[in-house]
C-alpha cells in the first residue's frame, strides 16, 4: 500500500510507454542472496509490467549486466570502471630522480603527504561530482526507483559515507525529479553513528512506500522518527521462482548430504571486525562437528554462499584433518559455485544444511532443506524464529560441538515435520511478497509532488 507521508498524484502516461524501473542494491555480483534477490524482483515486476525496462544500480554494472541481463550503472563514485585519466599515477615526461627516505627532511616527507592526500580528496571531489550528474540523467529515464532488499540500512560496511550517503543521495535526487521510490523489505542492521541515522532517516522519509524484512528492522528504524514507519513484508528471496530446484530425482542409493556453508566470521584481513581468536574456535568447533557426521555417515559438500567465504573452506578442511581422522575423498566434496543456479543445485542435491550466513539459510529453507543456523548476527536470529526454526540456532561465539550434534541428530529425526511446517511458511511469505509487488507496481501510474 501507498505510504501516507507521501503525497502523490496522478500522471498522465501514455499506456504504450514502455515503463522504466531501476532496482538499487549494493551488489557486485558474488553474494548469491543478493542474486536471488534481485532476480526475484526482475522476474515478479515482468509478470506484472510484461515490457518493463529494468535497470540496475549496484558496484558493479558490467557483472550485473551479465548475471541478470539489464542494463546497469554505477551505485557510487567507486564504482566507475578503472580510468587511467582518473586514478592513474601514470604522467607524461621522464622519470623522477629517485630520492630515498632518508635523504628528504622531515618537512619534505610531510608536504608530500599533504599535497598526496589533498590530491586524493580533490581527485574524490570530482569523480562524486561526476557520478552525481549521472545519477540525474538515469533517474531522468526512470518511471520508478526500488530500493530492493537485502540489508541496505547499514553501516557495518564503511560507515556513513558508503551505502547510507548512497542511499541518500539516490532518493534525494529521485525525490528531487519527482520520481516514486519504494523501499521493498530492507533489514536494517548497525546504524550507530549520528550520520548514518540522519542519511537513512531523510532518504525514507522522502520515499512512497516503505517495507522492511523483520519487525527488527522495522524496531530499529523506528527509533529514527515517526515518519520512516512501514509494515514488515518477507525477505524478497522469498518470491524467488523454485520450480526448476524442488523435488528434482536424485539416486535413492546414494548417502545422505550434509551441505556446509562456511562464513569468514572475524578472518583477519576480511572481516571488518578482526579477531583471530574467535574465528579459529568457529573453524575448529565447527570441523569438529562436521568429523562426527562424517562418522554417523553423512558425506559433507562444501560450498560458499558468497565469493569471499571460499578460503574458509580450505581452513576447515585442514582442521578436519587434523583433529580427525585423514579426510577421504568419498567423504568430502567441494564446489566452487561462479552463480546462483549453481549454489541452488548444490542446496537441493543436499539433505540438511548448517551454514552461517542469513541467505544460505534462508535460500535452504526456501528449497524445503532443513538447516543447522550457526547464527553470526542478530538477523540470523530473528529469520529462525520467524520460520519456526530458532530451536536450531546456536552463536556463532561460543556454540559447543557437542550440542550442535544432538541438535543435528533432532534436526535428521524431525525432519518430515520441519519440512511441513517450512512449506506452510513458505507459502504465506509468497502471498505476501505478492501482494507487496502488486501494492509497488501501481507507482508508476504515480508521481511525488
Amino acid at each position: 500500500m501507498v505510504s501516507s507521508q507521501s503525497a502523490i498524484s496522478p500522471r498522465a502516461v501514455d499506456g504504450l510507454q514502455r515503463k522504466r524501473i531501476g532496482l538499487l542494491t549494493p551488489y557486485s555480483g558474488g553474494n548469491f542472496g543478493d542474486a536471488a534477490i534481485q532476480d526475484a524482483v526482475i522476474m515478479n515486476l515482468r509478470q506484472r509490467i510484461p515490457d518493463a525496462q529494468i535497470i540496475g544500480i549496484t558496484f558493479d554494472p558490467a557483472d550485473t549486466g551479465q548475471r541478470h541481463g539489464i542494463r546497469s550503472y554505477p551505485i557510487d563514485a567507486s564504482s566507475y570502471p578503472v580510468s587511467a585519466n582518473i586514478d592513474s599515477d601514470v604522467t607524461d615526461g621522464p622519470p623522477a630522480r629517485e630520492v630515498s627516505k632518508r635523504q628528504q627532511s622531515p618537512v619534505v616527507r610531510l608536504g608530500q603527504r599533504v599535497l598526496q592526500r589533498a590530491l586524493a580528496t580533490l581527485r574524490g571531489w570530482g569523480r562524486e561530482g561526476r557520478h552525481i550528474a549521472d545519477t540525474v540523467r538515469v533517474l531522468r529515464e526512470l518511471d520508478l526507483l526500488i530500493v530492493s532488499g537485502g540489508g541496505q540500512l547499514d553501516e557495518f560496511w564503511g560507515g556513513p559515507w558508503a551505502h547510507p550517503y548512497n542511499l541518500f543521495k539516490w532518493v534525494t535526487l529521485a525525490r528531487l525529479l519527482k520520481r516514486p521510490v519504494a523501499v521493498a523489505s530492507v533489514g536494517a542492521c548497525v546504524l550507530n553513528t549520528r550520520l548514518s541515522r540522519w542519511f537513512v532517516r531523510h532518504a525514507l522519509r522522502l520515499t512512497a512506500y516503505r517495507s522492511y524484512r523483520d519487525p527488527r528492522s522495522r524496531a530499529i528504524v523506528s527509533t529514527l522518527g515517526p515518519d520512516t514507519d512501514g509494515a514488515v513484508v518477507p525477505d524478497l528471496a522469498f518470491s524467488f521462482p523454485t520450480d526448476n530446484y524442488i523435488n528434482q530425482p536424485r539416486s535413492a542409493h546414494r548417502r545422505p548430504v550434509l551441505l556446509a556453508c562456511p562464513i569468514i566470521f572475524a578472518k583477519p584481513g576480511v572481516w571488518p571486525e578482526p579477531d583471530q581468536e574467535s574465528y579459529e574456535g568457529y573453524i575448529h568447533r565447527l570441523a569438529a562437528f562436521l568429523n562426527r557426521a562424517i562418522e554417523m555417515g553423512f558425506a559433507v559438500h562444501f560450498v560458499g554462499s558468497t565469493h569471499v567465504d571460499h578460503s574458509v573452506i580450505d581452513d576447515v578442511l585442514t582442521t578436519m584433518s587434523t583433529h580427525g581422522k585423514p579426510v577421504e575423498s568419498r567423504d568430502i566434496s567441494t564446489f566452487r559455485c561462479e552463480t546462483l543456479p549453481d549454489f541452488l543445485r548444490e542446496v537441493e542435491n543436499s539433505d540438511f544444511v548448517v551454514a552461517s550466513r542469513l541467505h544460505a539459510i534462508l535460500l535452504s529453507h526456501l528449497l524445503e532443506k532443513p538447516v543447522l543456523a550457526i547464527s553470526y548476527d542478530p538477523k540470523v536470529d530473528v529469520h529462525m524464529k520467524q520460520i519456526g526454526q530458532q530451536r536450531y540456532c546456536v552463536a556463532i561465539r561460543d556454540f559447543d560441538a557437542a550440542v550442535l550434534e544432538q541438535k543435528f541428530v533432532e534436526l535428521v529425526e524431525r525432519r518430515g515435520f520441519i519440512v511441513d511446517g517450512l512449506r506452510t511458511n513458505l507459502r504465506n511469505y509468497k502471498n505476501t511478497l505478492a501482494a507487496q509487488y502488486d501494492n509497488i507496481v501501481r507507482l508508476v501510474q504515480y508521481e511525488v509532488r
